[in-house]
């Protein structure tokens, strides 16, 4: 039971980024068909992709800091050895975890809840919906983090 739970959170944000990826390439082929093949295009198709690119960017962030694949110089970070290294890393763990934390769920909370009255033009949708992506997006991220912090220390005993 508890395996599944685990396997669950772990795989989380690829779910879910990969079914707002399908859902992204569907209504697009979709939005595309219907207004330049059948010439009566669906009002409601940028609203329900941009929510879904949203989620999908930031959901997306987490199943990239599982993975330790973000963006990055590191030609230079490979050519240091010992402790100019690790002190490198280390740096950048901190920088991107302050970065997580504040900016991600913390700011994300705020833009969340100040999105409570605002609703999309078309379909009536909160913008809280689309904004709470953010900080889910960022506790999925620290989750990882903090996994991959205590794996690596039970790796270094």
């Amino acid at each position: 039971m508890w395996t599944r739970v685990k396997n669950l959170l772990l795989n989380l944000d690829d779910i879910i980024a990969s079914l707002t990826f399908i859902g992204i390439t569907a209504i697009t082929i979709i939005g595309v068909f219907m207004r330049y093949v059948l010439n009566s295009p669906f009002e409601w198709i940028e609203e329900v992709s941009l929510l879904l690119f949203v989620w999908f960017a930031f959901i997306g962030i987490s199943a990239v800091t599982k993975r330790d694949e973000h963006v990055g110089i590191d030609y230079f970070v490979r050519k240091l050895h010992g402790r100019t290294r690790v002190a490198v890393d280390i740096f950048r763990e901190i920088n991107i975890f302050i970065v997580v934390i504040f900016v991600f769920i913390y700011l994300g909370m705020n833009l969340s809840t100040h999105a409570l009255d605002k609703l999309t033009p078309v379909l009536g949708i909160r913008y809280t919906f689309v904004d709470i992506a953010v900080p889910i997006g960022g506790l999925l991220a620290l989750m990882h983090m903090i996994r991959k912090r205590i794996t690596k220390e039970k790796s270094e005993n």
